[in-house]
């Protein structure tokens, strides 16, 4: 059944379909850790909607964004540590620290853009979405990274536990450099928030 809803969103991509009409509603799945959720636009609605008009680097001129803070969905879930992998339609996944987002107004997870849901072929049907107009903080290259479109699942994992003084670790463990290449050392103290990157 998963296989061939993504042959049918895959489809949808030359016909610029609404992928919430070929998933039926069923837009956003949160698991792991003892987590399991499955959300449709109503309950992703129902959670709080929030507009944010912004640029984009993918975009030209202002763009608004209808969403739900992705720190309304975890506390939903009730997820109150860990890393969310924010994974897109085709498998593609970045990595976010539960507890830079717990209590943020941002990021927004998008289902709407100018007031229309998004098909596949505009990066629908969901986008993880900074205020990047608001602050420069938000314009690098970290929180591009996380700015994930054609997104559909969110998955909570623990967060790495401390084996060594110098543990190395998963680059996607880094909560500031996440993406760096090469390996990680402990600096001291939980993995999760302490590390430095080995070029």
């Amino acid at each position: 059944m998963i296989r061939l809803l993504k042959v049918l969103i895959a489809f949808a991509i030359s016909l610029g379909t609404p992928a919430a009409a070929i998933a039926e509603g069923n837009l956003l799945t949160v698991s792991g850790t003892g987590v399991e959720r499955t959300y449709d636009r109503a309950a992703l609605e129902a959670l709080g909607q929030v507009e944010m008009v912004t640029t984009t680097i993918w975009t030209e001129g202002d763009q608004t964004f209808t969403g739900v803070p992705l720190s309304l969905l975890l506390s939903e879930a009730e997820v109150t540590e860990g890393t969310i992998k924010a994974k897109a339609i085709n498998d593609y996944a970045v990595s976010i620290p539960v507890d830079e987002v717990l209590g943020a107004d941002w990021p927004i997870v998008a289902y709407a853009l100018n007031g229309e849901p998004m098909s596949v072929r505009d990066k629908g049907p969901l986008w993880i979405v900074y205020p990047f107009d608001a602050d420069p903080t938000y314009r690098s290259e970290l929180i591009y990274s996380r700015s994930i479109w054609q997104h559909d699942r969110l998955v909570i994992e623990p967060r790495y536990p401390i084996t060594s003084e110098s543990a190395s670790i998963p680059a996607d463990c880094c909560r500031y450099l996440g993406f760096c290449r090469g390996g990680f050392d402990k600096s001291r103290g939980d993995l999760a928030t302490q590390c430095r990157c080995q070029t």
